[in-house]
């Protein structure tokens, strides 16, 4: 893996290499923690990415937000935190209900994602 911006979040349609997100898929990626990985990074995100495994007969489902700083320069930025939890705290909604609605959103994402570019 190289180096990453930390100013650059998402690694986007072109799959920006040097983005958080490119470098924490590839890092899950490699670590084999999930059987899938979604990438579901668009505007109404249930989170950045989407890591789904079989532990026995549970489906375990992850969702992973990546937060970009503020500044150039590593360090511990309250407000950068504030946005990551908040994040966090509105992709708790997806554990509700069970799986379904979080499932649902996914397959309509990809099937939206398909449409629009082939894909």
């Amino acid at each position: 893996m190289g180096r990453v911006d930390i100013q650059k979040e998402s690694q986007t349609a072109t799959r920006e290499p040097d983005s958080i997100q490119a470098y924490i898929s590839a890092h899950l990626q490699e670590s084999h923690e999930f059987d899938v990985l979604i990438d579901d990074d668009r505007a109404r995100e249930a989170a950045d990415l989407v890591g789904m495994k079989i532990d026995g007969d549970e489906l375990v489902v992850t969702l992973v937000h990546c937060k970009y700083s503020s500044e150039p320069t590593p360090g511990g930025r309250v407000a950068d935190l504030y946005e990551l939890c908040g994040q966090a705290v509105r992709g708790a909604k997806w554990r509700q209900d069970h799986l379904s609605p979080l499932l649902n959103h996914l397959d309509r994402r990809a099937r939206s994602f398909r449409a629009r570019t082939g894909v």
